[in-house]
């Protein structure tokens, strides 16, 4: 398994500069399970797994935790998800970062018709984009 493990990407708070996992580190394990977790709408045991220092980590594909749980998130368990994106919105989670399709968390809660959480990211990114203002 450890063979087939890809690079992760890491970027830190603000800065925005990045560094890759190293695959042996405690957090390259965590950061594996917790998108496990948000894949299958696992909610309550992503937000025991999730750490201020991998909040904005990217996958293979790019996804972050929050572009994992709305590109996953059916529309029967979206109560959960909006509950899920809020936490990662106040643990810090970029809403501008785009997979390796470009899309954002944003774009795929539009694309899977979740109404409340595509509402959501857009306050908050006009609450975050004001706040760089000042």
């Amino acid at each position: 398994m450890i063979g087939t493990r890809k690079k992760l990407v890491f970027r830190k708070y603000q800065a925005k500069d990045e560094k890759t996992f190293d695959r042996n580190s405690r957090d390259y394990d965590i950061f594996l399970q917790l998108m496990k977790a948000i894949n299958v709408c696992n909610f309550e045991h992503a937000k025991l797994l999730l750490t201020s220092d991998i909040v904005n980590a990217q996958d293979a594909s790019g996804a972050t935790p929050i572009i994992a749980a709305c590109r996953n998130c059916p529309r029967d368990k979206e109560n959960e998800g909006i509950v899920f994106v809020d936490f990662l919105i106040n643990k810090g989670a970029f809403l501008d970062v785009y997979d390796n399709s470009k899309k954002t968390a944003y774009d795929f809660a539009e694309i899977n018709g979740l109404h409340n959480i595509k509402t959501h990211i857009a306050l908050a990114s006009n609450y975050q984009a004001i706040q760089q203002c000042f």
